[in-house]
C-alpha cells in the first residue's frame, strides 16, 4: 500500500486538472506535494516551481493560502510528484471513472 493513498486515491478529474494549472509557471518543472491528513477528497497541496518558489494551495478551492505553509510538516506531506506523475493521476482517474 502507498504512503501516498489518499492523494493516489483522489477520484475528481478537475482536482487534478486545477493541480496542473497551479502547477505550470514558466516552464512544467514543477513538483507538488500533498497534505496527507484529512479524508482525501481534496487535500491541500504545496507547489515547488523551478525558480525555487513555493505556493500552497487549498485543495477545495485551489487559491493560494499563505497561512497553510507552516502546517505542513515533513511527516503529513506525501513524495514530490513531477508535473507528468500527476498527469498520470488524471488520466488513471478518466479512465476509471469512465469504466463506471
Amino acid at each position: 500500500m502507498s504512503d501516498n493513498l489518499i492523494w493516489e486515491n483522489v477520484r475528481s478529474s478537475d482536482y487534478y486538472r486545477s493541480v496542473l494549472k497551479n502547477m505550470k509557471g514558466p516552464t512544467r518543472h514543477s513538483s507538488v506535494r500533498v497534505g496527507m491528513l484529512g479524508e482525501g477528497v481534496a487535500p491541500n497541496y504545496q507547489v515547488r516551481y523551478a525558480d525555487g518558489r513555493e505556493t500552497t494551495f487549498r485543495g477545495s478551492s485551489h487559491k493560494g493560502d499563505t497561512g497553510l505553509a507552516a502546517s505542513f510538516k515533513e511527516a503529513n506531506i506525501s513524495r514530490v510528484y513531477s508535473f507528468s506523475d500527476v498527469q498520470g493521476l488524471l488520466k488513471s482517474t478518466l479512465e476509471s471513472n469512465s469504466r463506471t
